[in-house]
Order: C-alpha cells, then structure tokens, then sequence
C-alpha cells in the first residue's frame, strides 16, 4: 500500500494587511480524495500540527463545492486527520512514499522559511519518491537541496507555480515576501507557465508541480500516476 503526506501551511493571518488566510481546500481535497480512493495511506501534516486554517474564500458554500471538498468535509476520519494535523517535527520520510504540498497564501510565510521543510522535501528527493506541490505550494521546493550534488533539488527541471501574472490579478504581488517564479527561475529551474487560471501541471522526474488551483484534478491524476 503506497503512503501520501500532504503538507500544508500553519498561517492563519497575513498581518502586512490583516487578512486570513491558510491553505487552498480543493488544493488539498481533490489530490487528497484521489489518493484515498485508490485505497492508499494517507497522512495530513502541517508546520505546527494541529488544526491548519483554510483560506476562508475557498470554503465554497455547499451548492457549488466541488465532490472532493464535500467528501473532505463529509469523512469523519480524513475531516478528524486535518482537525489533528501532525507536526512536521514528528514526521519520518521513511514512511512515506510521496509529499504533496497544497499551497495558499499561507505558505508564503512559514514553507520556504522552516528548515525542517527544506530537509524533508530534500529527502524525499534524493530517494526518488514523489515531491508534488501546486500553485503556491512549491514555495516548499526553495528550501531544499539535495544531499547528492549539493545544489538546489529543482534546479534544471521542469516546474511551474501560481505565475507572477496570477499574483499581480489578486493583487498580492506588493504583499507575498516574495514570488515563487522568481525565486525558483534564480534556482536554476526551467519555469513552464500555461494561459492564466487555466489547468496546467508539469512533471519532471519525481517532482510533479501544478499552476493553480484549477489544476488540482491533473496534478492528484500526475500524483496517482507516478505511484502506480
């Protein structure tokens, strides 16, 4: 049976404009649902444990939730592993085969600035197993090197993230410390950006990246496809 952490952000606030914020819930109930429904193991991990905000606009009301954010809210269990999220200073890479990182605005501000991240992403990295993230989400990739070559683990391959053109339409391009393409084309990444808000995923080796939260569906289906 294949093992899935999903990682998500513990910022509630953005203070730069007193603004909730968290992690995006179809970012992580959409991959989340595909990995359960294929009879895998699924952990739900965040930077401080316990219960993750989510970012308030993408709790949709209950006439337009998409399937997997009404089954997320519906399951006793996978509802009781969010509210109880394990800290990421618990977790043990050897017992996981993939990390995916659901982003949010969150993540700006504790993923790329918590070592531990950096190591974990690194690990699961050098041993081949699959490192997914989306839309803001591969703000966990900056931390991480590899052990082997010394350098960046995204440097020459392919990804992409929420675009500077997607930050600039939500108008956080003055807010976020700082953007994600930016700062993984200075890593040495080939950045592969799709239309704006458009579906659009890239898979290189083992780090399968998606753009925004419209991507959702084709990265769980990139993610299900690599552990298969």
């Amino acid at each position: 049976m294949k093992s899935v952490l999903f990682l998500v952000t513990s910022v509630c606030k953005i203070e730069e404009i007193n603004r909730q914020t968290g992690f995006y819930l179809d970012e992580l109930a959409i991959p989340l649902k595909a990995v359960v429904d294929k009879g895998w193991k699924a952990t739900i991990a965040s930077v401080r444990g316990g219960e993750p905000p989510i970012e308030y606009r993408t709790l949709r009301p209950k006439s337009i939730r998409t399937e997997a954010q009404q089954w997320l809210l519906d399951s006793d269990e996978y509802l009781k592993k969010l509210r109880e999220s394990v800290a990421i200073s618990e977790i043990d890479p050897r017992d996981y085969d993939a990390i995916f990182m659901p982003g949010g605005h969150g993540v700006m501000w504790d993923f790329r600035q918590t070592p531990a991240i950096g190591r974990l992403v690194s690990q699961f990295y050098d041993a081949g197993k699959a490192v997914g993230a989306i839309c803001h989400g591969p703000a966990g990739l900056l931390a991480a090197v590899s052990a082997k070559s010394g350098r960046p683990v995204c440097e020459g391959k392919k990804v992409t993230c929420f675009t500077n053109e997607e930050e600039e339409k939500v108008g956080m391009t003055s807010v976020v410390p700082f953007l994600v393409e930016d700062e993984l084309k200075k890593q040495g990444a080939i950045f592969v950006k799709g239309e704006k808000r458009t579906p659009h995923c890239v898979a290189d080796g083992n780090i399968i990246t998606g753009q925004n939260p419209e991507s959702s569906p084709l990265i769980a289906a990139a993610l299900v496809d690599f552990l298969s």
